[in-house]
């Protein structure tokens, strides 16, 4: 599938996606099954376990860095506002 620009645009999620769209609306496969309960409940978990196994957590923290930092100042800012906020319109709410 690397031959093909398109699919390495796409990445496997979205295709596998896509795929099974396409099969259901062919009536391949069936729109409801026991069997997704089973996916969603077990595989799902387990592909997301195996994917976090193999994560540099050194390359990670170096990457993440930044973002930490601004996710930070952004929730420093929303609550300065949030108080500023109840401060002023406080006295505007019946609080019985």
């Amino acid at each position: 599938m690397k031959r093909f620009k398109g699919f390495k645009i796409l990445g496997p999620a979205l295709i596998v996606i896509l795929i099974s769209v396409i099969l259901a609306n062919l009536k391949v496969v069936p729109f409801v099954a026991d069997v997704y309960g089973v996916v969603a409940e077990y595989a799902i978990p387990l592909s997301i376990a195996m994917m976090l196994l193999s994560v540099d957590l050194k390359e990670m923290v170096k990457l993440s860095e930044k973002p930490l930092f601004a996710i930070g100042i952004a929730a420093q800012s929303v609550g300065i506002v949030t108080l500023i906020a109840g401060i002023i319109f406080a006295p505007m709410i019946d609080w019985e």
